[in-house]
């Protein structure tokens, strides 16, 4: 489950206790229970909102795929990088260019001539989030190192 699916089950039960309903049974609460008052409805409709809010500002349900950009955090410095993913790369560009480093290893990636950067589908973080969605995170494995990214923003340009 993604985080827009989480947000959305949360909304869902939210907006069961402002009615008065049990999200987990479906069951009206009987009158005596803390959440059948109206203060907890008012509460209740002004998470809601909030969820709402947090829902309409969500990216999109794109998954990652060749050819799609991709903003990811890395989970362990905040830092965010846009990119890319590659359909393939030419590995002895890289290597006359002097990127066989572990990043390299990692993203297999190169700036266009637009200054963005690209990750091969062939690399391990390429093949990680293929198929992901915004919301999701990935955790990859090189050596004995492990980095966790999480998919920010997925485009179709």
């Amino acid at each position: 489950m993604n985080e827009l699916d989480k947000l959305k089950r949360a909304k869902e039960y939210i907006d069961k206790m402002a009615q008065g309903i049990n999200p987990l049974t479906g069951q009206s609460v009987p009158e005596s229970d803390l959440i059948a008052e109206e203060k907890m409805s008012r509460f209740f409709s002004y998470v809601s909102d909030i969820l709402q809010q947090s829902i309409d500002t969500m990216p999109n349900d794109l998954q990652v795929k060749e050819g799609y950009a991709v903003t990811l955090m890395d989970c362990a410095t905040g830092e965010i990088m846009r990119h890319k993913i590659l359909s393939s790369y030419d590995t002895a560009r890289y290597t006359t260019m002097g990127y066989r480093t572990k990043k390299y290893v990692e993203f297999s990636r190169v700036s266009d001539a637009d200054g963005i950067e690209s990750i091969s589908n062939e690399s391990p973080l390429g093949k990680a989030i293929i198929g992901k969605q915004a919301g999701d995170a990935v955790r990859i494995k090189i050596d004995d190192i492990v980095s966790v990214y999480r998919i920010m923003h997925v485009s179709d340009s």
